[in-house]
């Protein structure tokens, strides 16, 4: 008898519930952010498992969460399709005030709608946006996180810090990427001297300091790329080091090395280059 009594107001409160309005909406909508939430979690514990590069992992991991952000945002957009329509009709005189309200947030959205079309960058990238540098760890519809590289743009270490960037930036300032190839880049950096020392001397250790550290990759180097950049260019482009004279001013003048080296190693690159041009630079002065 109590078992019957239980199912009955059960039965009652069910259809009470069933019939107030939007409930099919609301009910459907939980089954969406719950088949959401479990498709993440699987993907993300199925990649974790995966013996791959960790940036490859990061990588995978921010493109499965963001998919099945996407998905349920949509299937969720699809449920509530015809209730938004009769609202939206109800809602025109506010519109303006709606947009003018929400500026920032439109922006940035559209800014990460930019930046999904363009490929301007995907994670682990280095880049540089409006003064912020650093490598991209993570990116939203919203906002990018940067982890913070310099200080300054000559330098390429990590300061410990993180940067979120509104993906707004993406539309108003245009995008550095120094991790446009996968394996080896172009990397430059400068030596400063006063005009009185024997430029042509420093000069020679300079390009043999490079010759010497870079010896190991710059085939490999300069054939990769060739095929990366052969596309985008009619002129040849030299890949083996080379050293550029600059004037800075009546006393100073400064040699700008230009090397190929491996992707995520310009800052050690670059320090035994120098290291070996101070060596040499000293044992001329003796």
């Amino acid at each position: 008898m109590r078992w019957d009594l239980a199912t009955a107001v059960a039965s009652d409160w069910a259809a009470w519930l069933w019939g107030q309005p939007y409930s099919a909406e609301l009910a459907a909508t939980g089954v969406a952010l719950v088949a959401g939430w479990a498709g993440r979690w699987i993907a993300t514990a199925r990649l974790t498992r995966l013996a791959v590069e960790p940036d490859d992992r990061l990588r995978w991991r921010v493109a499965a969460r963001n998919v099945a952000l996407a998905v349920t945002v949509t299937v969720i957009a699809l449920i509530w399709a015809d209730v938004l329509e009769r609202a939206l009709l109800s809602v025109v005189a506010i519109a303006a005030a709606v947009v003018l309200a929400t500026k920032e947030f439109l922006l940035c959205l559209s800014g990460g709608v930019y930046r999904s079309f363009s490929r301007s960058f995907s994670v682990g990238d280095r880049i540089e946006v409006a003064g912020w540098r650093g490598d991209v760890v993570d990116f939203g519809p919203l906002a990018t996180t940067l982890l913070e590289v310099g200080p300054g743009r000559d330098l390429h270490q990590a300061t410990g810090r993180t940067v979120s960037l509104p993906n707004s930036l993406f539309l108003e300032h245009p995008v550095v990427n120094e991790t446009f190839t996968d394996s080896y880049v172009l990397h430059s950096f400068t030596v400063s001297l006063p005009r009185a020392v024997d430029w042509r001397a420093a000069e020679d250790d300079l390009i043999a300091a490079a010759n010497a550290e870079c010896a190991e990759w710059v085939d490999e180097a300069s054939r990769f790329l060739q095929q990366k950049l052969e596309r985008y260019t009619v002129t040849p482009i030299h890949f083996t080091p080379r050293v550029h004279l600059s004037l800075v001013d009546a006393d100073t003048l400064s040699l700008v090395a230009r090397v190929p080296c491996p992707n995520r190693q310009k800052n050690r690159v670059e320090q035994a280059i120098l290291r070996r041009f101070l060596d040499a630079s000293a044992a001329h002065r003796r």
